[in-house]
């Protein structure tokens, strides 16, 4: 960056600083405007740091505090009980697990925290040396605030001692800190005598409850000091494309297990463009990135490919664009993160589940995960063990829809002609009539049923594996959330096997 552009970005900044300043003294009240011994003004340095400043490399030791202040009480404990090796691993795996754009070689929380650390090393450490004050505390949880002001301190007649404001609009909090020995070094004004009576710090103190102006956006404060380890809130460059998606897994090929993501997105957030060919087209980029249980980076792939729409009209429609990712992978629990990022507008959604991938290869009845489709037939894609199983990763239908329910089974007995007999039992219960339970039912742990559709039947299929499916009609049931529910029972072994899933109802009003 050369120096005039530097030079032009200090005096935006301190203009945006005056204009700042111009506004907390209008809102400020007159009466505090009227002592004189209460000098506000924001706190103007030239040496802040720049956006995108970041100390190169900073100690180990640095770090190793930055970490452990922005830590819960329970993950520092962990922490630190650690030696050297196993915190720095301890780190990487934390800053891999919170990555708030999973798919992508950016981390974003990351970088946050070292803009954070460098404005704390630069501000907060009054004896010139990289131990800084319970400023940089603050400023390394919740970052740096928009309003920082400043009240100089009197020693008659009463001694009150230097403080700093910090107003955080967006949490809706402000935190007070003061320097009792009048040596630089401040630290939160914790203790109720700080506290002021609404008209602005300096004013007098109370004793009674604060439920307006500046004490209320301080014992705002004490509390969420008190209650959140640290805030960040992700701002993604262009406005977020809505993604639904999902995890399905089944027995594969090998012994491995078979993990389909499934993913949806509504074709009218795409960008589209003229296409040589005639027609409308659309360039979208898929990424997945799958974390073993110590957050550790096992495969990271990436994948481009176009959609095609016959004319703008047609994007109207509402339409959702389906599509899938599929992995074989070892039993075992697992983050899966998948992003779907529009090329032309730079639109971006962002999904992470975490997975138990079950050992399909134990020698007795086993069922796939159910599978909620929109339907079951021939085809080239969505393939399942042959058939074509559309996924419909929007667990959310109206009452007209049909319910398609799809799973797979494994390790059946086989019966005298070769073939496989089992019963199906499905019941759907709805959330909200469940949780009108009365007190003694909860009490004895006897739930209420509110079971809203409820069947069983008879089925046969190939032995030792076979495949399902059957739809359900959805035109009796209410808005709600259920909770699906499948049984199986072998007729030959008589083992049973159970799965659940969950799925919307949603009753539009005409």
């Amino acid at each position: 960056m050369s120096a005039d552009s530097r030079a032009s970005g200090r005096i935006v900044h301190l203009i945006s600083v005056i204009a700042c300043t111009t506004v907390l003294a209008v809102l400020l009240p007159l009466e505090l405007e009227a002592r004189p011994r209460v000098d506000f003004t924001m706190v103007i340095r030239d040496d802040i740091p720049l956006p995108g400043e970041v100390l190169a490399s900073p100690p180990e030791s640095v770090v190793d505090r930055m970490f452990e202040t922005i830590l819960s009480d329970s993950w520092r404990i962990d922490y630190m009980s650690r030696d050297e090796r196993g915190r720095r691993i301890y780190r990487e795996r934390f800053w891999t697990a919170n990555d708030p754009t999973p798919t992508t070689p950016e981390n974003e929380l990351y970088d946050e925290y070292m803009l954070r650390l460098t404005y704390a090393l630069a501000n907060f450490c009054p004896h010139d040396s990289l131990d800084w004050d319970e400023r940089g505390d603050i400023a390394l949880r919740f970052g740096v605030p928009p309003s920082r002001s400043l009240f100089m301190g009197d020693v008659a007649p009463d001694i009150d001692p230097p403080a700093e404001f910090w107003v955080y609009p967006r949490i809706g909090m402000s935190v007070r800190f003061i320097d009792p020995i009048l040596k630089g070094w401040y630290q939160v004004g914790t203790d109720r005598k700080y506290l002021t009576d609404g008209r602005g710090p300096g004013s007098n103190q109370v004793t009674g409850p604060i439920e307006h102006g500046w004490g209320k956006l301080e014992a705002e404060g004490y509390r969420v000091l008190q209650d959140v380890p640290t805030a960040y809130e992700y701002q993604q460059p262009a406005e977020p494309l809505v993604l639904f998606h999902e995890v399905v897994t089944a027995a594969g090929p090998g012994g491995a297990t078979d993990v389909a993501i499934n993913w949806q997105v509504l074709m009218n957030q795409l960008s589209f463009s003229e296409a040589e060919d005639g027609g409308l087209r659309a360039s979208i980029v898929k990424r997945i990135r799958i974390l073993s249980a110590d957050n550790s980076v096992l495969n990271s792939q990436v994948r481009q490919s176009t959609v095609h729409c016959e004319c703008r009209e047609a994007l109207a429609s509402g339409l959702l664009i389906t599509d899938e990712w599929r992995v074989d992978m070892r039993p075992g629990k697992y983050t899966i993160a998948i992003s779907v990022e529009d090329s032309l507008s730079g639109r971006r959604g962002i999904g992470r589940s975490s997975v138990h991938v079950q050992d399909y290869t134990v020698p007795h009845l086993l069922m796939s995960d159910i599978q909620l489709a929109i339907k079951v037939g021939s085809g080239d894609k969505f393939l399942r063990m042959g058939r074509m199983v559309v996924p419909k990763p929007v667990h959310a239908f109206l009452p007209s829809d049909e319910l398609v329910i799809y799973f797979e089974l494994y390790g059946l007995a086989e019966d005298k002609n070769g073939g496989s007999r089992f019963t199906i039992t499905t019941e759907i219960e709805g959330r909200e009539h469940r949780g009108h339970e009365n007190w003694f039912q909860r009490l004895i742990g006897i739930p209420k049923r509110a079971v809203a559709v409820s069947s069983k039947v008879v089925a046969v299929g190939d032995a030792p594996n076979t495949q399902h499916w059957y739809s359900v009609l959805l035109s009796n049931l209410k808005t709600d959330v259920y909770d699906l529910l499948i049984i199986i029972k072998d007729a030959n072994s008589k083992q049973e096997v159970s799965r659940t899933a969950s799925f919307t109802v949603m009753v539009v009003d005409e």
